[in-house]
């Protein structure tokens, strides 16, 4: 979480969009795509940087910049990271606040799960719910509506709820950018979701976006029965 972090609040990406190799570069990118979320295709464009970082160490150094040339990776953003990495890890030692070595620069993809779920709790403000058939999402905080970025590796993925990076404004369309699916059921006891923190109407008497609201509470009612169910299996703790 923490290399995702400083991965995506670089202002500049760590993919390269070379002029006159779109099509190229776009096959290549395609290659990163994880479980149809961008940041895990950040995570496993930065797990290949770093193994060949390694491999090309010492004398074999220059052929570092040519592997990220061939895989249209900017390697002096990526180097950039890995530096504020290792400032962060460094003053973790320095401050004695937990074991740094824990902090690992690869990732391992047995973990990708687990990353989902923690960018949707972390990052709660900046999820957003789709509201029409046509992949129209809803911004939960601000109530803007915005498309899935064309290229993100989500827009296939028509999932119900999403966490993003940004909002970008192109022309009239407002697009989602840096975007992964979200399994609704994490995020049915976070208090930023609670009907008394959500948006009301101007005379305050109901709620301004009330399918929000509805698709929690269907999630609640499915974790519900499935506990139910389980709990009457024969042999479960329940009986």
């Amino acid at each position: 979480m923490v290399t995702l972090a400083m991965i995506c609040n670089e202002t500049k990406s760590i993919f390269k969009a070379e002029p006159g190799f779109r099509i190229a570069s776009d096959h290549i990118r395609r290659g990163w795509k994880c479980q149809g979320s961008d940041h895990l295709a950040l995570l496993t464009a930065w797990d290949y940087f770093m193994r060949a970082r390694e491999i090309s160490s010492g004398d074999r150094a220059h052929m570092l910049r040519q592997w990220c040339e061939d895989h249209f990776l900017d390697m002096d953003v990526l180097e950039r990271i890995v530096m504020s990495h290792w400032r962060f890890v460094n003053q973790l030692k320095k401050d004695q606040h937990f074991n740094s070595s824990s902090l690992k620069l690869q990732m391992a993809r047995s973990k990708f799960p687990l990353v989902l779920k923690a960018l949707a709790t972390a990052f709660c403000t900046d999820l957003a719910v789709v509201r029409k058939a046509d992949d129209i999402y809803l911004t939960v905080y601000a109530g803007v509506e915005a498309m899935v970025e064309p290229s993100s590796a989500a827009i296939q993925s028509h999932s119900e709820w999403v966490v993003y990076n940004r909002l970008q404004r192109t022309g009239e369309r407002v697009l989602l950018e840096v975007v992964s699916p979200v399994n609704v059921e994490w995020l049915v006891d976070l208090p930023y979701l609670t009907p008394d923190r959500a948006a009301k109407t101007y005379g305050g008497k109901g709620l301004r976006f009330p399918h929000i609201q509805e698709s929690i509470d269907r999630a609640k009612a499915r974790l519900s029965d499935a506990a139910s169910s389980k709990a009457s299996k024969p042999g479960s703790s329940g009986n």
